[in-house]
């Protein structure tokens, strides 16, 4: 049983603009979410908590509940990581090059945020793979439900 698989489709022109965008939109509601967890003490990095608290963001209208809330939960786990790298690092700071810092922001060009598709909104149907994508991407590409991707 496969639980997770990466390829390298070729992509048409269309495809591409809209796995584009899907990152932007990914990296934006990472970074805006990590934005607040900085600079607001009240924002606590708990995926239940970021869930409620940005489920009206302008970027959730774009993604899918899948992409929207896996973002969430790479950016929890990234905050719980830093927390513990930082209370390893004050019992044991021989084994750090310096102090952990923060999650940093996600860059389109360098580093965008993955978009992860759950088992839940992949399906595989005559050897192409089907993405479900939002209804804002779905009516802005005048594109079906899903996607097809050639395996």
């Amino acid at each position: 049983m496969r639980l997770s698989f990466k390829f390298k489709p070729k992509l048409s022109h269309k495809q591409l603009v809209i796995i584009n965008e899907l990152a932007w939109h990914c990296s934006k509601l990472y970074n805006t979410v990590n934005y607040q967890i900085k600079n607001n003490k009240d924002v606590k990095a708990v995926y239940t908590e970021l869930e409620t608290r940005y489920k009206n963001n302008w970027h959730n209208d774009y993604l899918h509940s899948h992409n929207r809330q896996q973002a969430l939960k790479q950016l929890a786990q990234d905050w719980k990581s830093f927390f513990n790298s930082l209370k390893d690092y004050k019992k044991n700071p021989q084994k750090y090059k310096g102090q952990p810092g923060s999650p940093n922001f996600k860059h389109m060009n360098s580093n965008p945020c993955e978009i992860i598709f759950t088992n839940l909104a992949i399906r595989i149907k005559d050897n192409k793979l089907l993405l479900s994508l939002s209804k804002k991407i779905q009516s802005k590409y005048n594109v079906k439900v899903t996607k097809a991707f050639n395996l």
